[in-house]
């Protein structure tokens, strides 16, 4: 879990939901390469930046429980497999168009 200081890390380098541009109290962050269920004992790649994103939490809630946004979140580098490289992997932020390393 992370604390409110290092989110606020990532908070201030997204400023907005990536799904769709909310700037509320509902963001949070998301592991693009999930740590799997208890986390990573030790810093790994998992843990860098380039592995977060910011997410409402209704995007959170749709990328984790609907298999359509789930796909469409794969299909976007929202989601990627835990053995890849986040730093080299393209992760798309709809809310400005564009694609992002």
């Amino acid at each position: 879990m992370m604390n409110r200081k290092e989110f606020r890390k990532f908070l201030d380098r997204d400023q907005y939901c990536w799904h769709c541009g909310s700037t509320g109290v509902d963001l949070i962050p998301q592991h693009r390469a999930n740590r799997g269920h208890g986390g990573a004992s030790k810093i790994s790649k998992l843990d860098q930046p380039s592995n977060l994103i910011v997410l409402c939490s209704d995007a959170n809630f749709m990328l984790e429980n609907l298999a359509d946004f789930a796909e469409r979140g794969r299909l976007f580098g929202r989601e990627i497999s835990r053995y890849a490289d986040p730093a080299t992997e393209p992760v798309y932020d709809a809310w400005r168009g564009v694609w992002c390393i």
